[in-house]
């Protein structure tokens, strides 16, 4: 603590009472606040207090506590403490609102009781404040107000990227049943599949609902042998396991080991023709959920009547196709719960970041050198607040092409979000990698006039349109002086990723092939292969011999090409062939600019 700062106790420059009424003396529409214990406000037609105060907690069932800040009229649970400054020449509410929010952990750990956590008067009386003069305390204020204001703002836009990265996954799903082709055949599901319900005997790896997580499949138990004492249903590699209790919950396992389970999950057994990760997806789309979840019974347990279920409708391709769709809807789960764990860490890191500055305030550090926190907080505030430099309305008109460029490079961006070689993916990786992409991949026509130059083959003047498109639309940003992660995705980042997983469906298995062979490449070693690709494809058009010592010549068009050695394009030929990249001698002949605008 810093020299000046004073200790004094909470009793000490506070006086604490307590709301009168019970929970649901709530009114909807009421013409007061109404604090509860509740994080939600809620509201009353009567009020009991009319003053400046701070609201804390007094109870919770997992010992959650909250604190709030209120100036007005307003009522209170019988439970929460409402806590007014004795004198604010000496300490400011906001201040102290924020103290008690630095608490709150110390609170949770305090608190007592068995089902539900609740604060003792004493527990909150003797915090112990530590007290800054006035005008510090006001600086601290203003500071953390700012730096706060930022973080929350960046939440409330991470917690609907992480939603939008669920739903993508979801919307791609629905779309493959939804849109089938004209061959799948039109089944009963009890004609492809059957359960099992062979009693187990042996002591094998236990599966309860528990262990099954909502929605993913995720397998959250132990492979170690268990033994319990209801009977159980035999499983193995070849099963299904649907969760038939509380239907709504979405718990349907593949499971890799043979074990026992739940008699409240059935054992699925799919026929020859149906291949079983089809099935997984099949039930956990969210128009199965809602149909088997209108057949359960009993109010207190829900459970589906999996007799109906079996009269469902299921329409099955050939088991070719189905291999074919469940490798794409796997290549998208795993895409989109790297994006989904990104946008988790995220979360906590904010929520760490917050818990840092506070500790920081209240040990005097934030005030100690104000200029780098404000210029933090600043920094903060700007990150959540960022306005794109070009007005949506005129930058909003894409072409076909350049739509199909701007998806590709949403997939791109996803592809390297949370690998180390995320910190390669600046715009000359990008600019390669959509080179490759409309080369190799023949549905992707970007229709881009790349041309030689250093950087070259690029069509840059294409990129930064696009560049400048997402960025007023709050796609994503590129960050040019960014050491590590360049594209920063926007708030509508996951809405377009969307489209671009709708739009390149048919063939997201070829791009998502492409770019695995691309991810390892830094920025040198890329602007090898794409110059080497590209020498040799317009030796191929031009119908000359084609060689190490002529792919070189053709590719050394820049001085700074001249950087790479006859071995190192030789090195770069041997990649292409190994990888399925040679050059077809199609599509444009990439010159220098000015014959490229010429011609």
């Amino acid at each position: 603590m810093r020299q000046g700062w004073e200790i004094k106790t909470l009793g000490d420059l506070v006086t604490i009472k307590t709301g009168k009424l019970d929970a649901n003396a709530m009114v909807e529409g009421g013409k007061y606040p109404f604090f509860t214990c509740s994080r939600e406000i809620y509201s009353i037609d009567n009020y009991a207090f009319d003053c400046e105060a701070i609201l804390l907690a007094g109870n919770n069932a997992s010992g959650d506590f909250n604190v709030k800040h209120f100036k007005g009229k307003f009522n209170a649970y019988q439970r929460t403490y409402i806590i007014t400054v004795n004198n604010e020449r000496i300490v400011l509410y906001k201040f102290l609102l924020h103290c008690l929010i630095d608490h709150l952990k110390v609170f949770k750990e305090q608190s007592v009781g068995a089902n539900t956590k609740f604060l003792k008067l004493g527990m909150i009386q003797n915090v112990l404040i530590p007290l800054p003069p006035l005008s510090e305390q006001k600086r601290i204020v203003s500071i953390l107000d700012r730096a706060f204001a930022a973080i929350d703002k960046a939440k409330a836009n991470t917690e609907r990227n992480l939603q939008n990265a669920k739903a993508l996954f979801e919307s791609y799903l629905q779309g493959v049943f939804e849109e089938r082709g004209e061959d799948w055949e039109e089944k009963r599901l009890g004609e492809v599949c059957e359960y099992d319900k062979t009693q187990n005997k042996a002591k094998l790896p236990y599966v309860g609902l528990e262990h099954i997580e909502s929605n993913t499949g995720k397998f959250l138990g132990s492979r170690e042998p268990q033994s319990v004492k209801s009977s159980t249903f035999l499983f193995s590699q070849k099963h299904v396991l649907y969760g038939r209790l509380r239907p709504y919950l979405n718990k349907v396992l593949l499971p890799e080991f043979e074990g026992h389970c739940s008699t409240e999950i059935f054992p699925i057994i799919p026929g020859k023709n149906l291949d079983r990760r089809f099935l997984f997806y099949w039930f956990i789309k969210s128009d199965t959920v809602k149909e088997i979840d209108s057949t359960w019974t009993g109010a207190r347990m829900p459970r589906a009547n999996m007799n109906a279920v079996l009269d469902f409708k299921f329409y099955l391709p050939s088991l070719r196709q189905q291999i074919s769709i469940v490798k794409n809807l796997q290549i998208l789960f795993e895409q989109t719960q790297l994006l989904v764990l990104k946008y988790q860490q995220k979360l906590t890191s904010l929520d760490e970041l917050k818990k840092s500055i506070l500790q920081k305030a209240f040990s005097g550090q934030l005030t100690a050198d104000a200029r780098i926190y404000e210029k933090e907080s600043e920094a903060l505030t700007m990150a959540a607040e960022r306005k794109a430099a070009y007005a949506p309305e005129t930058t909003d008109k894409l072409t076909e092409d350049e739509w199909l460029q701007l998806y590709f490079m949403l997939i791109n961006i996803s592809f390297h979000n949370g690998k180390a070689e995320q910190k390669y993916l600046a715009e000359v990786k990008m600019e390669k990698s959509c080179h490759f992409g409309e080369k190799i991949i023949k549905q992707l026509h970007f229709n881009r006039n790349p041309f030689k130059a250093m950087n070259g083959p690029a069509d840059f003047e294409r990129l930064y349109k696009l560049h400048d498109f997402a960025e007023a639309n709050c796609i994503f940003i590129y960050e040019k002086s960014a050491s590590y992660k360049k594209y920063i995705e926007g708030e509508n980042f996951m809405k377009y990723m969307g489209k671009a997983m709708m739009a390149f469906r048919p063939f997201i298995k070829k791009i998502n092939e492409l770019l695995a062979k691309l991810l390892p490449l830094n920025t040198d070693t890329i602007d090898l292969y794409a110059t080497t690709y590209t020498a040799w494809n317009n030796l191929l058009m031009q119908k000359k011999e084609v060689n190490v010592k002529s792919i070189a010549k053709e590719g050394r068009w820049h001085q700074k090409k001249n950087r790479f050695t006859d071995k190192d394009f030789e090195n770069a030929i041997e990649f292409l062939r190994t990888n399925d990249l040679v050059p077809e001698g199609n599509g444009k002949l990439v010159l220098e600019k000015s014959k490229t605008i010429n011609s």
